[in-house]
This record gives C-alpha cells, structure tokens and sequence, in this order.
C-alpha cells in the first residue's frame, strides 16, 4: 500500500511478491504503461492504481491479470490430474446406502447396498470425466475469479471495455472513472453478478445501455455512468436493481421517458439524469422512493406536470429540475418534503402562485425564475435558512413583502422581470448577508432606501428599468464590496454622489437613461471599473483626468450629455479601452494622440461635438479598431495614410468636417469596410481605385464633394464590388 503519497515514476517493480493480494497505489504520480508485473501475482484480489498518470489499455491490463489467474489455475489443475483416481479409498457401505459420498447416484438405487462392482466401474469411467470437468471448470473460475475491486480511475488509459471483464466473477467493484475508454459496455459484464459498485463516468462510452446489466447485476448499488456518450433509453430492467442507492446517468444522450420502474428501487437515496434528452413526464413512481435526498433531470425535455406523489418523498433535499418543458402548477404538498433544501425549477412554464413553499423551512435555494408565475409574492419570514430566493421572468404582481427583511442568511434576492409595484422596503437592509439584488424592470417607485447602505457585502445592485423618481442614496457610499451598480432608465434624479467614489470594486456602472445632473466625481479610485455608462443623462463639466487611473476600463459611454472641454490625454492610459462612445455633447480640442496607445480600441464615437484639429496619424496604433466616427465636428487637414493599418475597420464616417486633399489609396487596405462617409467635406484629387476592393460595403456616402473626380473605370469597380450598396453619392449614377 503506496496510496496518497507523493512517488512518481514508473509504477514500482514486484515481481517477488508472489503472494500479493492487495494492491494499492492510488493518489500518486505514477506514468507510464501498467505494470506487467500483474501477470505474476496469482492471488490478486483488489487493484487499485486509481489517480495517477498510467497509460494503456485497459485490454492489456486485464490480460495481465489473467495471465497469472491462468497460471495459478493450470497448477491447481496439474496438482488434481497428479492424484490417481486409482488411490481412492472405496467407500463404505454407509456412504453409497445413504448417498452422502460426494459423487453419488451413479447407478446406485437411493436406498441399496452398493455392489464393489459398481464402485470399480464408476472408478473406471465416471471418475476420470468428472475430475476433467471439475479441473476445467476451477480453471475458468480462477481466469479473474478471485478479484474483488479493480480500481483505475483517474488515469489516461485508453481503448475498449474488454468482454473478458466477466470472467471477474466475485468483482464487487469496478470504478474506470475519468480515462479515455470508449466503445461499448460489454453484456458479458452482467455475469459479475456480485457488482456493487459500477463507475464508468467520465470517459467516452457510447451505444446504449445492455439491460441484461440491469437484469443479472441486481446488488448493484452505486451506477455512475454519467459523462459519457450512451444513448436510447433507459432500460426499465432497471428497477430489478432494488438495492440501488444511487444512479448517476447525466451528461448523456439518453432519450426516452424515465420508465416507471425505476420507482421499484425504492431504496434509492440519488438520482440525476440531468444534460439528456429524456421527454415524457416526471413518474409517479418516485414517490415509492421514501429516502430519495437528491433528485436531478434538469435540461432535458421533460413535459407534463408535476407529481402530486413526490411529497411523499419526505427525505428530499434536493429537486433541480430546470431547463425542462414543465407545466401544471406547484403542488401544492410540496411543504410535506419539510426536509426540503434547494428547489430549482427555473425554464419551465410552470403557471399559478407559489403555494407551500413558505413551510419548507429548511429552505436554502429556491430558483422557479423564468416560468409564468403569477400571484403576490408569499410570506417566507419562516424560512429563517433561506440564502437564494430567484423567481426572476415571471408575471408576479403586488409588492415586495416587509418580512423579506427577517431572512438573516438572504444572500441573492432575484424578482427582474416581472410586474412588482410599491416601493422598496427598507427593511432588505436588515439582510446583512445580501451579496445580489436584482429588481430591474418592474413597476417600483418611491425611493431608493438609505438603508441599502448597511448591505455591508452587497455586489450587486440591479434596480434598472423601474420608476423610483428618487436619488442615488448617499449611503451606498457604505457597500464597500459593491461591484455591479445599474440603475438605467429608473428615473434616477440628482447628482452622482460623490460618497460613491469610495466603493473602490466597482466593475460596472450603468446609470444610463436618467436625469443625473452635475459634474462626474474625481474617478481615481475606482482603479478596477471596467464598465461605465452615463449616456442620456444631462451631466456637464470636463471628463476629469483621473480617467487615466482606470486602468481596467473597456467602456465608458458618455453620448447624449452636455459634457465639455479637452478630452484628457490620460485616456491613452486606459490600455484596456474597447469603446470610448462621446458623441452629442460640447467636447472641444483635438483628437489626443495618446489615444493611439489604446491597441484594444474597437469603437471610437466622436460624432456631434466641437471638435477640431487634424486626424493624427498615431490612430493607426488602434489596430483593432472597427468604428471610427467623426461626422458633425470642425476636423480638418487629410486624412492620414497610416489610417489604412486598421485593416478591421467596418464603419468608418467623417462627413460634416472640413477634411480635405486626396483620399488616400491606402484606405483600400480596409477590406472589411461596410459603411464609408465622406461626404460634405473638401476633399480634391480623384477617388483611388482601390474603393474596388470594398465588396463588403452596404452604404457609401459621398455627397458634396465637388473638388473630387471620379473615373468611369472606379465607377464600375465599385458597382461591381457591391452591386446592393447603398449610395449617397449621385456621380455613381452616371454613366
């Protein structure tokens, strides 16, 4: 016994235990082949090399084993054949009267005296046959017959299930979890009929399951075939496996119903059936399973309602039956499971109130989310265990109840997306332990509670898309674990306290759609913000340089303010920056070449400002760039050559600006353009043949341009290139 040490290598050399019976070497570092040693060791009776990196096949290594079963078995066969039948001492007149001597009934009567005669001709002729056969059979026996528990799992081994596995005829356990077997389950395997445990996951097994495995292995107890590629049904042979205690059979293809059978093994304590492609109802049958503590069938397409039956399940822990075609209500017995922990019955269409789950109060998880509950919300304060309550996408109606506040373990409260009315209670604030709360898109109003504040370990606030008419309150100032903050389209008034600056694990902040005024706040210390979006509010001032210190930035979205002044050149700072959107606001200056620092750049929205300047060439440094928009400013000078290095460049819009010379010949570079304006502006020279190579291109601008020529040639490259682009440009049209 090697197990659980830290030894590496090849697995250890013992050809000189001849004796060995147990073999143990798991949870080491062992590589390389199997050990052919195993052919030697003519006693095995467990093997268990489980959790290291050995490679092979699994054929080989049961030819190995059976090698030394053969070898041991042609001994005790020699050593019978060695014994001369001749030697045999004639049995007594007691033994043949009575029949008690081993081989009996050879033409003996039942209740006669035996004749020498007769004893010499069963001697003679019997004798011989039945010692071959007895030979014969102890040899098949010892092939694999002495091993109880083969264990390789956690290993690299390859290849096929070999049928000579049922010669293993006293194996107990046979665990191959997590290798890299394939084909399929031998039905010899159904003569190990003494099978307990069955573990196969984890590797890529296909074709369907043998119900002869089902039907002969009926002290199986532990089945985890799950992980693998099996497909068809499930054999309903299975509830003759009544010791079952636990069945594992996810992440499969099993299609089918679930058979009723199944309910048979009413010892089962485990089940889970989930990632399949199982249909038909959930059985009746289940409720006959008094100690089942963990069910799972999520995603699959399961249909129908559910079972009044599995109440009677008054063990249950545990129901995770999401991502199915359920419909029907909850039953409403579902309190009597009042062991009842997690509840999971999300992507269903699940109808009706929630009835009886406020009296499990054992409750840890409930998710019914994205179903068509209606109804109020229930009174859960007796579900003092309570740590995820998620009934998101539903068409609940009425208010947030008070008691929620009583919910001491509450960690993730989820009610988006339904038509939830009334106000926030501040007393979600007595919930010490929130970490998410999601309301967006309801019918909320009133304020935003200052109590909030005291979420010491709130993450996540998601209050968007409600009608609060209320201020951000100060006091989240106090959430210093706050990372997620979305309050979009919420009606959100006044200014972004400045308290908030102190929530320094912000990743994103979206406060879009609102009525903020003011300034934006010093932003240096949010140095981990990732997202952050303020478009359509009626906020003001300068973009403070600070921005340079978020240095996690990769979208800040300023559109539709009233900002203004010099964009900050610390914004080539923000490395991360994939889109910086600052159109419609009064942003003065020039384009910062800092901002050619920023490689991760794919959209640039400058449109509809004050802007002026030249184009720098450095932008080329964005090669990842996709939009460029400059339209509605006061740029000027040409456009630079560098410009055909953003060769990803889709949508590329400079009209209403002053720009002039020649289009550059590079700007063809950009093959993946889709949307190219360049109209109003000043531009001379001809435009470059290389527009032909624009075959993506849906919409061309280039409306007044009268200092610039065209060439028939250029014309029809381009009608050529994309013969259904929109063109604003009426000298295509000419011939």
């Amino acid at each position: 016994d090697f197990s659980h040490n830290a030894v590496s290598g090849a697995a250890p050399d013992l050809d000189s235990c001849s004796e060995l019976r147990d073999l143990r070497l798991s949870h080491n570092h062992f590589a390389g082949d199997v050990p052919s040693s195993l052919g030697q060791f003519t006693q095995l009776r467990t093997i268990d090399l489980s959790n290291n990196g050995l490679v092979g096949s699994l054929v080989e290594l049961l030819s190995h084993v059976a090698s030394a079963a053969e070898a041991a078995a042609d001994e005790a066969a020699a050593d019978a054949a060695a014994t001369p039948l001749s030697g045999l001492a004639t049995p007594t007149e007691g033994d043949v009267l009575y029949n008690t001597f081993p081989f009996n009934n050879f033409g003996a009567s039942n209740r006669g005296p035996a004749k020498g005669a007769l004893w010499k001709k069963v001697q003679r002729t019997m004798m011989p046959m039945l010692a071959a056969q007895a030979a014969s059979k102890a040899k098949e026996r010892r092939a694999f017959g002495d091993i109880q528990l083969i264990d390789l799992s956690r290993n690299k081994l390859v290849g096929d299930l070999p049928p000579s596995i049922g010669l293993c005829s006293r194996l107990c356990s046979l665990l191959l979890a997590k290798n890299a077997l394939h084909g399929v389950i031998p039905v010899e395997i159904a003569q190990c009929v003494d099978l307990v445990d069955l573990d196969l996951s984890g590797n890529r097994f296909r074709d369907k399951l043998p119900p002869v495995l089902f039907h002969k292995c009926r002290k199986l107890q532990h089945i985890s075939l799950h992980g693998n590629s099996f497909n068809g049904p499930i054999p309903p042979q299975i509830g003759e496996c009544d010791q079952l205690l636990v069945l594992n059979l996810d992440n499969n293809q099993l299609s089918g119903h679930i058979p009723e059978t199944l309910g048979l093994c009413n010892k089962l304590q485990h089940v889970n059936l989930s990632k399949n492609r199982l249909s038909g109802p959930l059985p009746e049958s289940f409720g006959r399973c008094r100690d089942l503590r963990y069910l799972s069938a999520h995603s699959n397409n399961l249909s129908g309602e559910l079972p009044p039956s599995l109440s009677q399940c008054v063990e249950l822990e545990q129901l995770a039956l999401y991502k199915n075609k359920l419909a029907g209500t909850l039953p409403q017995s579902i309190h009597r499971c009042d062991k009842l922990q997690i509840l999971l019955l999300s992507d269903n269409q699940l109808e009706g109130g929630l009835v009886g789950v406020d009296h499990c109060v054992h409750l840890r998880q409930l998710d019914i989310s994205k179903n068509l509950l209606t109804g109020e919300l229930p009174e859960l304060g007796d579900c003092p265990e309570l740590e995820t309550l998620q009934l998101a996408n539903n068409q609940l109606t009425g208010g947030i109840p008070r008691s929620f506040g009583k919910l001491a373990k509450l960690a993730r409260l989820h009610l988006q997306e339904n038509l939830l009315e009334g106000e926030i209670p501040p007393e979600l604030g007595d919930c010490a332990e929130l970490r998410e709360l999601r309301l967006s898109s309801n019918k909320l109003e009133g304020d935003i509670p200052s109590a909030l504040g005291r979420c010491s370990n709130l993450v996540t606030l998601a209050l968007d898309s409600n009608a609060f008419r209320s201020s951000i309150p100060q006091a989240l100032g106090s959430c210093l674990q706050l990372e997620v903050l979305h309050l979009a389209s919420a009606a959100i008034i006044g200014e972004i306290p400045i308290e908030l600056v102190k929530c320094t694990a912000l990743r994103e902040i979206n406060l879009a759609q609102n009525a903020l005024r003011g300034e934006l706040p010093e932003l240096g210390e949010w140095e981990k913000v990732e997202k952050l979006v303020l478009t359509g509010n009626k906020l003001s001032g300068q973009l403070p340089s600070s921005i340079g210190n978020c240095s996690e930035l990769q979208i800040l979205s300023l559109e539709s303010n009233n900002f203004n002044g010099d964009l900050p050149p610390t914004l080539g700072q923000c490395a991360a920056l994939q889109e910086l959107r600052l159109s419609q606001n009064r942003f003065g200056g020039s384009i910062p070449v800092q901002l050619g620092a920023c490689g991760a750049l794919r959209v640039l929205q400058l449109d509809s400002n004050i802007m002026a300047g030249e184009l720098p060439e450095q932008v080329a440094g964005c090669s990842q760039l996709r939009e460029l928009s400059l339209s509605k400013n006061k740029f000027c000078g040409e456009i630079p050559a560098a410009l055909g290095k953003c060769t990803k460049l889709q949508r590329l819009d400079m009209t209403r600006n002053q720009f002039k010379g020649e289009i550059p010949d590079e700007l063809g570079q950009c093959v993946e353009m889709m949307e190219l304006g360049l109209g109003i502006n000043q531009f001379t020279g001809e435009v470059p043949g290389a527009f032909g190579a624009f075959t993506k291109l849906r919409r061309l601008n280039m409306m007044s341009l009268p200092k610039l020529s065209v060439s028939k040639k250029v014309k029809r490259a381009i009608r050529v290139a994309a013969p259904t682009a929109k063109c604003d440009w009426p000298r295509l049209k000419e011939a």
